[in-house]
C-alpha cells in the first residue's frame, strides 16, 4: 500500500509543472477606468430655462445682454448678445486682454477621466444687423466664439463662427483633446466654464468711424454632447497592457554598414500574423528616408510582446507575412535583380530560411500580400509597374505557388492595386483590390473566381467561411452637416447578411493606412470581431472597436495617448484566441534626424502593466519535460522495488 501511496504521490509531483504553466487565456487583474462619461449632455441647462448673467470686457458701454426665458417665451428660452455701435465711439484694442466684447459663461463638472474623445459644442444661433451693418456687404464685423477655462483661468478655444450674414446657425464643432489636454489643467470632477461671447473682429477696427448700427446674435440653445449617445460600459474598455519594442537595437539587428548614411534611417513593419506557438511573428523594412539602404526584417515575439529575435535579407523588401503548423512565410520584392522580382520566402520557426524564389511577372514587381492554404499552396498578391518608384500600378495579381515554391498560374485581380489576400483551408481565396472603388473576390484552389462583392475597404474570414468587412459611406446629417459613418458587417458564404453595425460619428472614420487593408479587422477564434480604425481629424488616436460574435458592440476605446513621441500610427493588428490584441506601432521622432521606430503593443482588458511570470514560458517548458523525466525515472524505480 505504501509504494502505491509513493506512486501516486509521484505522479502528482509530476502534474506540478505542468499546471504552473500559464495558460493561453489568463485573466489579468482588472482595474477599470471609463473611457466616456455615462452622460449625453454635460450642460444640464441647454435652453436657458435658469438665469443668465451678461459680462462685459474692456472699457466699452455699447455692449448689453438679456435672456428670455420659458414664461414669457412660450416654449423655450434664449440669450441675446448685443452691440450697438455708434461711429463717434471707439473700440478699445490693445490687444486681447483689453479689447471690448460681450460674454456670458456655463459652469460645469468636468465628467471625464480620460482625454475626451467624442465631446461636441453644439449651438443654434440667429444674427441680425441694423444700420449700416445691414446694408454693408462685407460681414468681417464679428466673431461668435466659445471657449473653456478651468478654475486657474487658463483658456482653451473650442468655437469661433466668423464673417457671419444675417440668419438662422445650427453648429457642431467637435472639441480637440488636443486643446483641452495643452491649455487646460483639469482633472475628474474639476469645475469648468464654457464662455460665448460677441466679440468685434479686429479687420472692423478702421471702419467703425463710418458704422452706425446693431448686430445681434440671439442664442436659442448651448450644450456640450457626445457624439455616441450609448456610453460603453466601464468594464468593457481596452487599455494597453504593455509593449514590446525593437528601437533601443534597431541598428544592431539590421547591421548597417558602418560608412553607410543613416541619416533619416527608418523602420517600418508592414504586416503581423500569429505563430503556432502562442507567438507573434512581424515582417517590415529597416531603410533610409532615400531607399540607398533596405533590408527584410522578421521578428519573432513572444505572447507577452518581448522580441525574441529579428532575421534580415538585405537589399530587399517585404509587405505580407503568413504561418503555417510549421513555417512562416514572407513575400516583398527583391531589389537585387534589375527588374525588382516578386520575392518569397519560407522560414523555419526559428528563423532560419528554408527556402527562397523569385518570380517576374514581366514588369517591376511588387507582393503585398501571403497567405498559405492547408495543402501548402502559396497565394500572393501583386502589383506591377512600369518604372520602378512611381507606384502607379499598371494592374495587380493573384499568384499561385505550390508548396516546394514553384509557379502554378497567375490571374488579374478586378482592380489595379493589390490590398488583401485570406486563404481558407485548401478550398478558396479572397482578396481585396482597389482603384477608385475596393473589389472583394473570392476564387476556388484553381484560379476560376466564384463571386465578387464591391464597396469593401477591409475584410477578414473564419474558419467557417463567414466574412466580415469593413466600409464607409458619407452622407449629409441635418443641421450637422457632411458625416462620414463605418459599417463592420458579417456574411456567410453565401454573401447573405448576417449581421452588421454602423459606427456614426461627426468626423470621418478612415481604414488603417496599410498595403494590407485586411489588417485593419480581424476574427477571433470565437467569432469576436476587432476593428483597427485611425480617427481622420487627429491621425495620431486610433480606436480599438470590438464586436461579440452576434455583432453586438463590445467595446470601443481610443488608443494611442500612451505613446510620447511627435507622430504615433498603428499599421495593423490581429486578434489572439485568448481575448488580446496586437497592434503594429509606428513612432516618428522629429527632434534632430528623421528617424521612424516599429513596436509592438499589446492591448487587453485591463488597466496597467502585466508583469510576465516569473518563470518564462520558454523556461517553463524545459521544467516540464524534466518534472516528467524524473517521475519516470522514479516510477521505474519503484517498480522495479515492487518486483
Amino acid at each position: 500500500m505504501k509504494k502505491w501511496m509513493s506512486l501516486i504521490f509521484l505522479l502528482v509531483l509530476m502534474m506540478i509543472p505542468a499546471t504552473a504553466v500559464i495558460p493561453s487565456n489568463y485573466e489579468l487583474e482588472r482595474s477599470f477606468s471609463n473611457a466616456e462619461a455615462d452622460v449625453e449632455n454635460v450642460l444640464e441647462d441647454v435652453e436657458f430655462l435658469d438665469p443668465v448673467d451678461f459680462y462685459t470686457h474692456g472699457t466699452s458701454t455699447e455692449f448689453s445682454g438679456w435672456q428670455s426665458d420659458s414664461e414669457r417665451d412660450g416654449n423655450y428660452g434664449f440669450v441675446e448678445l448685443i452691440w450697438t455701435h455708434e461711429s463717434t465711439n471707439n473700440l478699445t484694442w490693445n490687444g486681447a486682454s483689453s479689447e471690448d466684447y460681450i460674454y456670458f459663461n456655463r459652469s460645469f463638472t468636468w465628467p471625464f477621466k480620460d482625454r475626451p474623445r467624442n465631446i461636441v459644442m453644439n449651438i443654434d444661433f440667429g444674427i441680425s444687423m441694423t444700420g449700416d451693418f445691414s446694408i454693408s456687404t462685407d460681414y468681417s464685423f464679428v466673431v461668435l466664439r466659445g471657449w473653456l477655462v478651468d478654475m486657474y483661468d487658463n483658456e482653451a478655444s473650442v468655437y469661433g463662427s466668423f464673417s457671419m450674414t444675417p440668419g438662422y446657425y445650427q453648429s457642431s464643432r467637435e472639441i480637440s483633446p488636443y486643446a483641452i489636454e495643452q491649455n487646460l489643467n483639469v482633472e475628474f470632477g474639476d469645475t469648468l466654464a464654457l464662455y460665448i461671447g460677441l466679440i468685434p473682429t479686429a479687420s472692423f477696427r478702421g471702419l467703425e468711424s463710418s458704422y452706425d448700427g446693431t448686430i445681434s446674435a440671439t442664442i436659442r440653445s448651448l450644450d456640450l454632447a457626445l457624439v455616441n449617445g450609448t456610453p460603453v460600459d466601464s468594464e468593457d474598455a481596452l487599455s494597453p497592457v504593455l509593449k514590446g519594442q525593437w528601437e533601443s537595437t534597431r541598428q544592431n539587428l539590421v547591421d548597417f554598414p558602418a560608412d553607410a548614411d543613416l541619416h533619416n534611417v527608418g523602420d517600418y513593419f508592414n504586416d503581423i500574423v500569429l505563430g503556432p506557438d502562442n507567438s507573434v511573428f512581424t515582417v517590415g523594412e529597416s531603410r533610409s528616408e532615400t531607399y540607398s539602404i533596405q533590408d527584410t526584417v522578421l521578428m519573432k515575439w513572444n505572447e507577452y510582446c518581448t522580441p525574441l529575435w529579428a532575421e534580415r535579407i538585405g537589399s530587399t523588401g517585404a509587405r505580407g507575412i503568413a504561418a503555417s503548423e510549421d513555417a512562416i512565410f514572407t513575400a516583398g520584392y527583391d531589389e537585387r535583380t534589375s527588374t525588382h522580382d516578386i520575392l518569397i520566402v519560407k522560414w523555419s520557426l526559428s528563423g532560419s530560411i528554408v527556402w527562397e524564389t523569385t518570380h517576374d511577372l514581366g514588369n517591376e514587381e511588387i507582393a503585398n500580400g501571403i497567405d498559405v492554404g492547408s495543402d501548402g499552396s502559396v497565394f500572393i498578391i501583386t502589383e506591377q509597374y512600369e518604372n520602378w518608384g512611381t507606384w502607379n500600378s499598371l494592374k495587380s495579381s493573384l499568384v499561385k505557388f505550390n508548396s516546394d515554391g514553384n509557379f502554378m498560374w497567375n490571374r488579374t485581380l478586378a482592380a489595379r492595386y493589390a490590398e488583401g489576400i485570406y486563404a481558407l483551408n485548401s478550398t478558396r481565396i479572397y482578396t481585396l483590390s482597389s482603384v477608385l472603388g475596393d473589389i472583394l473576390q473570392c476564387w476556388d484552389f484553381d484560379g476560376n473566381e466564384l463571386w465578387n462583392m464591391t464597396d469593401v475597404l477591409s475584410f477578414d474570414v473564419d474558419l467557417a467561411g463567414n466574412v466580415y468587412t469593413t466600409f464607409q459611406f458619407t452622407h449629409d446629417v441635418p443641421q450637422a452637416g457632411e458625416r462620414t459613418d463605418m459599417v463592420i458587417s458579417k456574411y456567410n458564404q453565401q454573401r447573405e447578411l448576417i449581421w452588421n453595425y454602423t459606427l456614426g460619428r461627426t468626423y470621418s472614420y478612415v481604414p488603417v493606412y496599410n498595403e494590407h487593408l485586411s489588417g485593419s479587422i480581424s476574427v477571433e477564434n470565437d467569432g469576436s470581431v476587432v476593428v483597427l480604425a485611425r480617427l481622420y481629424k487627429y491621425a495620431s488616436e486610433h480606436e480599438l472597436i470590438k464586436f461579440y460574435h452576434n455583432g453586438t458592440l463590445a467595446l470601443d476605446q481610443v488608443i494611442g495617448n500612451e505613446f510620447e513621441k511627435s507622430l504615433f500610427y498603428a499599421y495593423g493588428h490581429v486578434a489572439s484566441s485568448n481575448g488580446l490584441t496586437y497592434v503594429m506601432v509606428q513612432e516618428t521622432y522629429r527632434t534632430g534626424d528623421y528617424t521612424s521606430d516599429s513596436k509592438l503593443a499589446l492591448y487587453g482588458y485591463a488597466t496597467g502593466d502585466y508583469v510576465p511570470p516569473l518563470i518564462p514560458p520558454e523556461l517553463m517548458n524545459y521544467i516540464i519535460v524534466g518534472g516528467i523525466a524524473i517521475a519516470a525515472i522514479a516510477i521505474i524505480v519503484v517498480l522495479k522495488k515492487k518486483r
